[in-house]
């Protein structure tokens, strides 16, 4: 049996968003990332610092991270995108379009 190589990177038109739905997606996708950065300066702080803004950033990325997971959820369900194992989905910002692709 001869198995299908993947391409390293997969991915399929599922939908459209509008404008103000993705700038929301943007927004939250944005800030998940400046706070992920700001993990990595961290270890140059000093401890009480670094303590005291690790706290902050978890928290706040708890936060962000839910709204981000809703608005997935939400759209998904309104839009009623596919959805499969392995995959996730992305926003072309530029577009406004709504791929499924693989997980990297």
């Amino acid at each position: 049996m001869q198995r299908r190589r993947l391409t390293p990177i997969q991915k399929k038109c599922i939908g459209t968003v509008t404008p103000e739905e993705r700038d929301n997606i943007r927004a939250l996708y944005e800030r998940r990332t400046a706070l992920l950065e700001l993990f990595k300066v961290l270890p140059d702080l000093e401890k009480k610092e670094a303590d005291f803004l690790y706290e902050k950033i978890v928290n706040d990325l708890g936060q962000v991270t839910t709204r981000y997971n809703n608005w997935w959820s939400q759209l998904s369900l309104q839009y009623n995108w596919q959805n499969t194992n392995g995959m996730q989905w992305e926003v072309d910002f530029e577009t406004c379009k709504v791929f499924l692709k693989n997980e990297t």
